[in-house]
């Protein structure tokens, strides 16, 4: 990398941190001129490296998502028991639906939250249901999940629990990660089951 291609790289590292900072204060209800203040760069050169606010918003998002799924990766290798691996999805996704939810508290009167919808749903079929799938497979192996609940199953009761953490965190209310993965393992009930009382069919 020559000089010029590292300074540009840091200057817009310094952009995002400032825009992912205020995203975290103010939600969607930024200003571009905050985040030039803030980073201690020009207006123009946001413009210049990100085209749009929205180009800004979209690759804050994107750089968020892609550091979360390298560390399930990194968690999904790890000799960590299964649940564990199942608790850090879950705290994680947690997380990243404050993220999301604070993106979309504000949104202006264009509608850019049907833009981030739309990459969210991107990004979760191409980069996170991959690793999803390969956890829930360790799940079968190690005995925590039946393995007569089909893929498309798990996924649909997964999306559950994140549409559920997004709408609490949208209404300003805790996820709480916690007692949604007793929930998430144990049901109702409270207590894990033998495997001959689960129903054979859905």
């Amino acid at each position: 990398m020559n000089g010029f291609e590292a300074r540009k790289q840091a200057k817009m590292e310094q952009i995002r941190k400032a825009a992912l900072q205020l995203i975290e204060e103010r939600g969607d209800a930024f200003r571009i001129e905050d985040v030039a203040g803030r980073a201690g760069v020009s207006q123009v050169s946001i413009y210049n490296y990100f085209g749009s606010r929205q180009g800004l918003v979209l690759h804050c998002l994107e750089h968020r998502l892609e550091r979360q799924v390298a560390y399930y990766a990194r968690r999904l290798e790890s000799d960590a028991p299964f649940r564990e691996k199942m608790r850090c999805l879950l705290q994680g996704e947690s997380d990243m639906q404050r993220f999301v939810a604070s993106l979309t508290r504000n949104p202006p009167t264009n509608g850019p939250e049907d833009e981030i919808a739309g990459f969210l749903r991107s990004f979760q079929t191409k980069r996170l249901a991959p690793i999803l799938f390969r956890l829930l497979e360790e799940g079968r192996r190690t005995g925590n999940i039946a393995v007569r609940y089909s893929d498309r199953i798990l996924l649909l009761y997964f999306e559950m629990y994140q549409d559920f953490f997004f709408q609490r965190l949208q209404d300003g209310a805790e996820a709480e990660p916690e007692t949604f993965l007793s929930l998430f393992f144990y049901g109702l009930s409270g207590e894990r089951p033998s495997v001959d009382s689960i129903p054979s069919k859905m």
